[in-house]
C-alpha cells in the first residue's frame, strides 16, 4: 500500500505550496525518509495530522496522491493520466501525465509506471501555484 503515498520529496513540497490536510502517515527523516502510519503504531495515536502539526525537521505528513490530486483541483488546476498505445499494434506504451490539458513528456515519449507519471503531473501542477 506504500505505493499511494506520494514520495517524501512530492511531500515536502506539497507542505511547503500551502497543502495542510490530514494525512494517515508520515516520513520521518531520521530514519531515512522511512514512511511510518498509525496502523504500525510507530506515531502518535491520532485520527490523522496536518503538515503544520509538526516540526518538517522530525515529521514530514505523507499525502495519498490522490490528496494532491483533489486539492489541485480545489484549485482549479486538473491532473490526467492517460495511457499512450501504438496504433499500429493496439498496446499499451505507458502513461503521459497532463496538468490542465497539458501534456508533460519526459525520457521519451511516455512513462511505463502509472504512479512515476503522476508524479511529474503533481510536480507541473505545483510550478502553477
Amino acid at each position: 500500500m506504500k505505493h499511494l503515498f506520494v514520495p517524501y520529496e512530492l511531500a515536502l513540497l506539497a507542505k511547503e505550496k500551502g497543502f495542510n490536510e490530514p494525512c494517515l502517515a508520515a516520513y520521518r527523516p531520521e530514519d531515512n525518509n522511512e514512511l511510518k502510519s498509525y496502523e504500525q503504531g510507530d506515531l502518535m495515536d491520532l485520527k490523522g495530522f496536518k503538515p503544520s502539526d509538526f516540526n518538517s525537521e522530525f515529521l514530514v505528513s505523507a499525502p495519498l496522491y490522490q490528496q494532491l490530486v483533489d486539492w489541485f483541483r480545489e484549485k482549479g488546476i486538473y491532473i490526467s493520466i492517460e495511457c499512450d498505445y501504438d496504433i499500429s499494434g493496439g498496446y499499451n506504451r505507458g502513461y503521459t501525465p497532463c496538468v490542465n490539458g497539458i501534456h508533460h513528456f519526459y525520457e521519451g515519449d511516455c512513462f511505463i509506471e502509472y504512479y512515476n507519471a503522476l508524479s511529474i503531473g503533481i510536480t507541473e501542477a505545483f510550478k502553477l501555484i
